[in-house]
């Protein structure tokens, strides 16, 4: 007698119990609401000792063609020297997602670095800095920025949200 189709048979029954008995998926969790009143984040790495901070000038654009400014800060909080190794010439970025979570735009998008490797010494306390101009996202509505200094590993902010609301004409 063949007890291949009863050992299948059983392997299926046990297969079904199994999955019975496991939990339903949890639901998809939403971010929160934005605050839109928030215009600092802070993003540290203490293997590296170092903090990274992120200021919006405003978190409402309204026209066309209009860009988000961005300051992005890289202080050594440490008591010692330290150094950034970047594998190219860019040293910050911005990320852009939209309320899904889905990366809608970088800031680096379309734009080209030296293949240099950057080795940045930072006293304790000294900080390096650069003005990010950041072009709006297509569609109207309520962004998240986070920045990122682009070491290896990388130290991010808190998401920071935006919104774009075109004025009518």
């Amino acid at each position: 007698m063949n007890r291949l189709p009863l050992v299948m048979l059983l392997w299926i029954i046990g297969l079904l119990v199994a999955c019975a008995g496991s939990p339903p998926p949890p639901p998809a969790i939403m971010e929160p609401t934005p605050i839109l009143d928030q215009t600092e984040a802070i993003g540290e790495s203490p293997e590296l000792g170092v903090e990274l901070l992120m200021e919006l000038e405003s978190t409402t654009i309204g026209s066309v063609g209009e860009e988000l400014r961005v300051r992005l800060e890289a202080r050594n909080v440490s008591d010692v020297p330290v150094t950034l190794h970047l594998n190219n010439g860019q040293t910050f970025d911005l990320i852009v997602s939209n309320a899904r979570g889905e990366e809608v735009t970088r800031w680096s998008n379309g734009r080209i670095f030296t293949m240099a490797l950057q080795a940045l010494p930072l006293r304790p306390g000294e900080s390096i800095v650069q003005n990010l101009l950041l072009p709006v996202p297509e569609q109207p509505g309520i962004y998240r920025v986070v920045g990122t200094l682009m070491t290896a590993p990388m130290v991010r902010t808190e998401p920071l949200a935006f919104e774009y609301r075109p004025e009518a004409d």
